[in-house]
Parts: C-alpha cells; structure tokens; sequence
C-alpha cells in the first residue's frame, strides 16, 4: 500500500494550509526557486528538506538560521512519523499521512 504524505501548515489557524510531498525531494524556504515556497521572516531561503520515499518521509535541515524542529527539539537530520508536531524558523506544521490503493 502506497503512503500518501502532506505537511499542515499553521494547524489550527484560519490561516492554515496544505502542502503535498511528492515523492524524492522536497525543498521547503522562503526563495521561489524551492519546490515549496513559505513566506516569512523566520524561515531561511533553503530552509530544510523532506526526502519521501518508500520508508517513509525524512527531514533535513539545510544550515537554516532559525532551525528546524520535531516535537520541540532541534533537529539537522532525522526520520518522520505521521502527526508529528514540525517546526521551520516560527511556522507551525504536522506531517499527515494517507494511504492510497
């Protein structure tokens, strides 16, 4: 069964919103040129990196100011479990995931 992952941005918020990992490499920051672009101060222009593959979703940080966190320790590489609570600079998100057929 394929594992279908997004990350929730700002959850709970009206501002809330969603971005779909695709599988391979996900750059998230603040420059347009990632794949992922979050506007705020706090991020850094190539802030980290989430890896999606058949073991499942693997966060890099990519020497960001601010740091990148999980459950609220800091973290520079580390492997992902769904509903996780996710860190960039200030911005708030959780890993979700659904299977697909």
């Amino acid at each position: 069964m394929q594992m279908s992952y997004h990350l929730l941005v700002n959850p709970g918020t009206p501002q809330a919103w969603k971005i779909q990992l695709q599988p391979g490499t996900n750059r998230v920051g603040r420059d347009e040129e990632n794949d992922f672009t979050i506007s705020h101060e706090s991020v850094s222009g190539a802030h980290c990196e989430f890896t999606v593959s058949d073991a499942g979703v693997f966060l890099k940080d990519l020497g960001s100011t601010n740091g990148t966190f999980v459950n609220r320790a800091p973290v520079t590489a580390v492997q992902l479990k769904p509903g996780q609570d996710l860190q960039i600079g200030q911005v708030a998100m959780i890993l979700e995931a659904e299977s697909r057929p």
